[in-house]
């Protein structure tokens, strides 16, 4: 056995005597060259998370419930009911009264107050039948025999509807409607759509032009109190 050629000792481990096995080539992907050896670890270290990276985390069914709530409530258009309404200045705030009485001549007479503010103002109006006086009103157009007869204004929000404010502003002309119902002597009904202009001065902080207009016919028009 000492003298077996190193050959076959060699060719034991495979088998003496046989051809061993042909090499079997290694595929391309697994081939480690100068140059693909860097090229797998960059590929390694691209596809690898980082430890600082955070997750994004799956919207729940609640969160996107009340995204949905929220952008139908900004894309939803403003209710008008939710709205305040806006007053209109000269109107909302005029409060109107008017009375009637029958002056010892035979002729009767009836006296319209409109109080508003913003600015303050009262407006008094006096109308009647007294033709057979002379005396002529101003031009605006009423029932027949009818006249008004004058008008003042003043910042006095507590004038009287009747008593004659001697530190109000006069009506120096005056255009639009009175109308009203009238039953014998008794007027009812009352409506008046006028505009008019006043002698007030530069330092009055009673406006130059008032409309007077009531937004419905004064149904109750009394009998004046002494």
């Amino acid at each position: 056995m000492g003298s077996l050629p190193l050959a076959c000792v060699m060719a034991a481990a495979v088998g003496c005597g046989q051809a061993p096995p042909a090499p079997t080539a290694i595929p391309e992907a697994q081939r480690v060259g100068a140059g693909s050896k860097g090229q797998m670890e960059t590929d390694v270290l691209t596809v690898r998370p980082s430890p600082d990276a955070v997750m994004p985390t799956p919207p729940t069914p609640a969160d996107e419930e009340i995204e949905e709530v929220e952008a139908s409530a900004m894309d939803a258009p403003a209710d008008e009911s939710d709205l305040e309404p806006v007053p209109v200045a000269g109107q909302a705030d005029q409060v109107f009264s008017a009375c009637q009485e029958t002056s010892l001549g035979g002729c009767d007479s009836v006296y319209v107050r409109m109080v508003k503010s913003a600015p303050d103002v009262c407006v008094q109006l006096v109308l009647d039948d007294c033709g057979e006086s002379g005396r002529q009103g101003l031009q605006v157009v009423l029932p027949v025999a009818w006249r008004l007869v004058s008008g003042s204004a003043s910042t006095n929000r507590s004038c009287d509807v009747r008593a004659y404010d001697p530190k109000s502003q006069p009506v120096l002309s005056a255009s639009g409607k009175v109308s009203f119902a009238q039953q014998g002597r008794q007027v009812s009904a009352l409506e008046v759509d006028v505009q008019l202009l006043l002698g007030s001065g530069s330092e009055s902080k009673v406006p130059a032009q008032i409309t007077v207009e009531t937004p419905s016919p004064i149904a109750d028009v009394g009998t004046c109190e002494r």
